[in-house]
């Protein structure tokens, strides 16, 4: 306030004109910017983020995405108060943040032996808390209050990330499309549960995130149209990846096998996408499925992006049936679903007719 302009100031005077006498006396200090803001610990600050600050935020998600964005807030709440304590909000000083940070770095760098670690959960730590002192801060009126997490971040060097690999289109087809990888061995290996199975291979011919095949719901599985499609959009329930994630995507080959006998969806694993990706990837490890410890269920869209390139799909349009953002304004639709539909038939993978037997169970 010492360095406002006088105008403001006495804008602000005058603001308080024609108010009673008794309620003057409760708002002047408001005006005049002299009201004590009240003191909270971090953790009660969290408690103050979600219920206010990040109410329409969560008002958006489902149940699953809830649980997950409050698990990493929590996480860098209390990876902190471990550290340094449950301080007041107002009382943690940039000697703190920059202590936080030197932490994590130790675990970054390695120090003493440790495996090195990625700065992708340092830079989210850093980054929630920053931005719980700067909303809190901000529902309190003070949104230009020196940050003391500010400017703290991490490089996260490429050769550090775990790059999700894709499977070879040769492994996609001889392997993950062969009934012999999923059926029951008497003594030896269960069968994969149908709809786990329908999941995996939808995922296969349409490079949709496996959560976006989870959660369909039945008025956006549109099997009766002249061209067999799915549609991925918002949703009152749950929240999407992002706007460029809406789409329509045909269905060709084992994917529209898959579909055709899931018509209502996949309600075993409605919310339940974390679920999904354990089953599946504890049976491609059981069956040796996966040509290396850095490929999971979710290499199968870095298949399906390579597969769209060697079919000399353009550019924009792989965006569009991927759900990625183009970065220029969009005009049209992007090309009719029969369009569509012709260009993924162009790189169809051939299937064991044995796995309609597996899935139709």
């Amino acid at each position: 306030m010492a360095n406002e302009p006088l105008e403001g100031l006495v804008e602000r005077v005058l603001s308080l004109k024609g108010i009673s006498a008794q309620k003057r006396d409760l708002q002047v200090e408001a005006v005049l910017g002299t009201a004590a803001v009240p003191s909270l610990t971090l953790s009660k600050a969290l408690e103050t983020f979600l219920e206010k600050c990040a109410a329409e935020d969560l008002s958006r998600k489902s149940l699953n995405q809830i649980k997950a964005y409050k698990k990493v807030k929590t996480r860098a709440v209390k990876n902190f108060i471990a550290l340094v304590g449950d301080k007041p909000l107002d009382a943690i000083t940039r000697d703190d943040a920059v202590r936080f940070h030197d932490w994590w770095q130790d675990r970054i760098i390695g120090k003493g032996g440790q495996k090195r670690l990625s700065g992708n959960s340092a830079n989210r730590d850093i980054g929630n808390l920053r931005r719980i002192y700067r909303e809190i801060y901000a529902r309190l009126g003070q949104g230009d209050r020196k940050n003391p997490f500010d400017g703290l971040s991490f490089d996260d060097p490429k050769r550090l990330k775990q790059d999700v690999p894709p499977f070879p289109v040769a492994w996609i087809r001889d392997r993950l499309l062969s009934a012999e990888s999923y059926a029951p061995v008497k003594g030896k290996f269960r069968g994969l549960n149908p709809d786990t199975l329908k999941i995996f291979l939808t995922v296969i011919e349409t490079g949709c995130r496996p959560s976006e095949i989870c959660n369909l719901a039945h008025h956006r599985i549109h099997l009766d149209h002249p061209v067999p499609h799915i549609e991925v959009d918002f949703d009152e329930s749950r929240e999407i990846k992002t706007e460029a994630s809406t789409r329509k995507i045909p269905l060709v080959g084992i994917a529209l096998e898959a579909m055709k006998r899931a018509p209502n969806g996949f309600p075993r694993y409605l919310d339940k996408e974390n679920g999904f990706s354990a089953a599946m990837m504890k049976h491609l490890r059981c069956r040796d499925l996966l040509p290396s410890d850095r490929h999971v269920v979710y290499s199968l869209r870095h298949s399906f992006e390579d597969r769209l390139k060697e079919g000399g799909v353009d550019y924009e349009m792989r965006c569009r049936l991927l759900g990625h953002a183009i970065g220029r304004p969009e005009y049209g639709e992007g090309g009719s679903l029969e369009y569509r539909r012709d260009l993924l038939i162009r790189i169809k993978l051939a299937f064991d007719g044995s796995l309609l037997e597996l899935i139709d169970n």
